[in-house]
């Protein structure tokens, strides 16, 4: 119930809506990392595993091997931000029936069915920026003096490319996805004991003409990896369609979201590294809320929801509020992939 122009959190009810079928949302590939600012200082160090091997040296001496400090460069972005808001009056309740009963709606019905569309837009959002980042390594921002992140440029970095003949009657095609695999471990060099599975999101005709080529024919017959990131969340993945590479730690995973397809450019196919929780390879960093003084002081939270009842009591006041930044320091271990004419 809603008494005079008391703040109610809806917070509890944008919860409910879960991330079935969410792609990105579901696998947790980025590392949640929650802030009370609303910018934040983005750091991009130059890992380099040259360092890291001993030599032999000389026993009862002084050689010794030397660790190289990292080199690094920092940049302060202001995070994203994202509002909505709907209005709720006495002629959206008086006269409407409940659809699907005879009793008339409620306030109650009605800032839940809200809540419940500001869930799928904030999940929808946040897929798209998700895979943006994740894909290409953008954050589009026009409402901030940014306006296009690209940590590509500021981390001087870019995705490696390969080519795969889905046609190839021999082993080459699964050597190439091999070879692909190492390529990927070689690049994350201080980060590679971190790296889980090998993700490749796939447009829908890449991924048919691959699981369907007479090479991966004739490699398996589509039995699931049990290590399969998608298998392992079946419960919130039910509709999505996956095999894994025989002998590899790689699963293809079929994209179908117009939101993710749209951030795929012109590859047939992605292949993302999975990294460990906690390493911070990919980062969603969110929190700093900014439209009201009651929010101000919270703790930092993917999203905020809340309602108010006017003072005159003739209007409600439904509203969400999420800021949050994707930051991807793995741009350069993924690798986009063509499939030959």
């Amino acid at each position: 119930m809603i008494i005079g122009n008391e703040r109610i959190d809806l917070s509890p009810l944008f919860q409910l809506t879960s991330t079935r079928n969410f792609l990105l949302s579901s696998l947790n590939i980025f590392d949640g990392d929650g802030v009370t600012s609303h910018k934040v200082s983005v750091s991009r160090l130059l890992e380099d595993n040259t360092s890291l091997y001993n030599q032999p040296t000389a026993r009862f001496s002084n050689q010794h091997n030397v660790t190289a400090r990292q080199s690094g460069k920092e940049w302060l972005i202001e995070l994203p931000f994202f509002m909505r808001e709907d209005l709720i009056v006495p002629a959206d309740i008086q006269g409407k029936r409940k659809p699907g009963s005879d009793i008339q709606e409620t306030v109650t019905d009605i800032y839940s069915d809200y809540m419940n569309k500001h869930a799928v837009a904030f999940m929808r959002t946040r897929e798209s920026y998700l895979a943006r980042s994740l894909f290409s390594g953008q954050v589009y921002t026009p409402k901030t003096d940014d306006l296009l992140i690209d940590f590509g440029d500021l981390f001087g970095v870019a995705p490696m490319n390969a080519t795969l003949d889905l046609s190839a009657t021999d082993s080459s095609t699964l050597r190439a996805i091999d070879d692909m695999v190492s390529q990927i471990t070689e690049a994350a060099q201080g980060m590679a004991s971190q790296v889980e599975r090998i993700i490749v999101f796939a447009k829908g005709g890449f991924y048919s003409d691959l699981r369907f080529s007479p090479a991966m024919e004739a490699a398996f017959r589509y039995v699931i990896d049990e290590g399969n990131v998608v298998y392992q969340r079946r419960e919130l993945l039910p509709g999505v369609s996956t095999f894994s590479i025989p002998g590899t730690n790689c699963d293809v995973v079929k994209v179908t979201d117009p939101l993710l397809l749209a951030q795929m450019g012109d590859a047939d196919a992605i292949a993302i590294p999975q990294f460990a929780a906690g390493s911070g390879v990919y980062q969603n960093i969110f929190g700093a809320p900014s439209s009201s003084f009651q929010l101000l002081d919270s703790t930092p939270a993917e999203t905020y929801s809340w309602s108010y009842e006017s003072e005159r009591g003739d209007v409600v006041n439904v509203i969400s509020e999420s800021s949050a930044l994707s930051v991807n320091h793995g741009l350069g271990f993924s690798v986009h992939i063509k499939a030959s004419e």
